[in-house]
């Protein structure tokens, strides 16, 4: 629909809004049905919150959500797998996000990544990820958390991937939360500490720290609303395009396989003598 309304604009010469947070604000505002999707890991999805559904990141920024329009009818979308990263988010795009037809996307994974590595396979991936939704005409929110280590002992400028999913969101006009500074500055400030943000471990934030994460995806949503910003995909990529055109491929469909591979049906677990499975999980 939005691809139609997009080419009927421009035969009209009606300037086009594109991926526009001006636009999003206009809908919700009006009451219109509207979906959210959070995609990440399991920083998204709130390890360590005290009750994911209603402590994690997503859920706090889903409540500010409704707050600000209270006419709007949401639907918010978990696209969240823990322990995963942009390169399997790649394959998972079209089935997690784009599949839910969303007019909003907050998306993760710079920590799953690595943030102080410059690889440029990840770094591919995540772009890609970027821009296939703002061409999708989705306005996007990228999020940046860290971990306790970041905070604690790291610089920024170690931070190499921190920058450069700062130079995408620049190039691609989307919204950005970077937690790293905040965070930082709220620690030297004496108004949290560390062992409030992460208690367990120094992966994923409790509620405390989860605030923190909220308060910068919610901040960049609201400047880009500010701002107007419409989300652009420039002609040319910065970490070229190996991920611009992926494919999900069964295994088993494939005519030349690799050598010592073979396709063969599962073999079924022998029936234990009172009749119930051997056990295995299938």
């Amino acid at each position: 629909m939005r691809i139609v309304l997009g080419l009927f604009a421009l035969l009209l010469g009606v300037p086009d809004d594109g991926a526009s947070f001006k636009e999003f604000d206009r809908r919700a505002r009006a009451g219109e049905r509207l979906n959210v999707v959070f995609f990440g890991a399991s920083l998204t999805w709130g390890a360590n919150a005290s009750d994911p559904l209603q402590t994690s990141y997503r859920a706090l920024v889903a409540r500010r959500l409704e707050g600000r329009y209270p006419e709007a009818r949401f639907k918010f979308w978990d696209a969240a797998i823990g322990g995963t990263g942009s390169q399997l988010g790649v394959f998972r795009l079209d089935r997690d996000v784009l599949s839910r037809k969303p007019d909003l996307v907050f998306l993760d994974f710079t920590a799953n990544d690595d943030i102080h590595s410059a690889d440029l396979d990840t770094l591919a991936s995540y772009e890609s990820l970027v821009r296939r939704m703002v061409q999708a005409r989705i306005p996007v929110v990228q999020v940046i958390f860290p971990f306790l280590w970041n905070v604690k002992d790291g610089t920024l400028e170690a931070m190499k991937r921190r920058t450069a999913h700062r130079e995408i969101s620049a190039a691609c006009r989307t919204g950005l939360g970077d937690a790293v500074e905040p965070a930082r500055n709220r620690v030297a400030a004496g108004e949290t500490t560390l062992e409030k943000i992460w208690p367990l471990d120094g992966v994923h934030p409790c509620d405390a720290g989860v605030v923190l994460f909220a308060d910068a995806a919610w901040d960049a949503f609201g400047e880009a609303v500010t701002k107007g910003q419409v989300c652009t995909a420039p002609a040319k990529t910065i970490h070229g395009d190996t991920y611009l055109t992926p494919a999900r491929v069964r295994f088993s469909t494939l005519s030349d396989l690799p050598a010592g591979w073979a396709t063969r049906r599962s073999p079924r677990p022998a029936p234990s003598r009172s009749g119930s499975s051997s056990g295995a999980a299938w």
